[in-house]
């Protein structure tokens, strides 16, 4: 296997591994995780030859479709957001609610 293989199927089973962090809601190790693909996309990115137009493509459509990948990712993680801020706003006006009725009946 060349060292441009190998690289791609790490970067891939990292990104795997971060989409499936992100879909159990563990969002603990995503930046561990997405920072070691950041430094194998770099060594990548080094390895690539720009002379062999083959690679050269390949290597722009696997990027490519890290960027969809990502781009799906981070519209779960805008949703997931969404969601949370919306229940603590919920939670804070419930709160308000409540206080305001332990006023009245003390």
């Amino acid at each position: 296997m060349s060292i441009v293989n190998s690289l791609v199927t790490q970067i891939d089973a990292l990104s795997s591994e971060v989409e499936s962090n992100l879909q159990s809601e563990d969002l603990e190790r995503c930046p561990e995780l997405l920072d070691k693909r950041q430094l194998l996309l770099e060594k990548l990115a080094a390895t690539i030859d720009d002379t062999d137009m083959k690679a050269f493509v390949q290597y722009q459509e696997f990027l490519l479709s890290i960027k969809a990948r990502d781009n799906t990712s981070r519209d779960a993680i805008i949703k997931q957001q969404t969601l949370l801020l919306s229940q603590s706003d919920q939670q804070s006006k419930t709160k308000k609610a409540i206080n305001a009725y332990n006023k009245f009946s003390d």
